[in-house]
């Protein structure tokens, strides 16, 4: 969208730059340095159907010509959005036509958001935790400790019948006062059996 107008303009990317951002030689013979991935899209490319709470997006401030980098805080009943910009700056009532995300990053932040605000409600395990954890993937919970803490994620488990495994993602890992999110949102990690 040349300038970060409403329109997309045909084009090629003339240059990939070294801070994540694009030259584009247009059709017409215009070019611009310098542009953000999120005005780009391809030939066939959609707009998300949805716009979510939490999307880095760059929004026109008030309706002006340049874009500004920024996360949606809120959606509104109308149909607009409330964008807080990376300046510090809040703008409320952004129609969705002046905010900018890309499809893929739509569904990854869309599942991003989920998965960081189910990971606030989990309380963090700690080496000697009493847990239930699914065996080897398994179905079923069987009862055990944490026996260390990975630096990756993962957990090192002492199940209570003598069984071990070095490296258990949270994901199958449940105390009591866990709380699991009550919706899945398209690009969320799960596993299923």
């Amino acid at each position: 969208s040349l300038g970060g107008g409403l329109e997309h303009h045909a084009g090629k990317v003339a240059a990939v730059n070294d801070d994540g951002t694009y030259n584009i030689a247009y059709a017409d013979g215009d070019q611009e340095e310098g542009v953000k991935r999120l005005r780009i899209k391809r030939p066939g490319d959609q707009n998300p159907k949805a716009l979510i709470a939490g999307m880095r997006c760059e929004a026109r401030h008030g309706g002006g010509m340049q874009c500004f980098d920024g996360v949606i805080s809120q959606a509104n009943s109308d149909g607009t959005f409330d964008v807080d910009y990376d300046d510090g700056d809040r703008e409320q009532g952004v129609p969705a036509e002046l905010i900018y995300v890309q499809e893929i990053d739509a569904v990854a932040a869309a599942a991003e958001v989920a998965m960081a605000s189910a990971a606030e409600k989990e309380p963090e395990l700690v080496e000697g935790d009493t847990i239930e954890a699914r065996f080897g993937g398994g179905p079923d919970f069987h009862s055990g400790k944490v026996a260390a803490v990975n630096g990756d994620g993962t957990y090192a488990i002492d199940y209570s019948d003598g069984d071990k495994e070095p490296a258990v993602k949270r994901l199958r890992i449940r105390r009591a006062d866990d709380i699991r999110p009550e919706t899945l949102v398209q690009g969320m990690r799960c596993e299923a059996r």
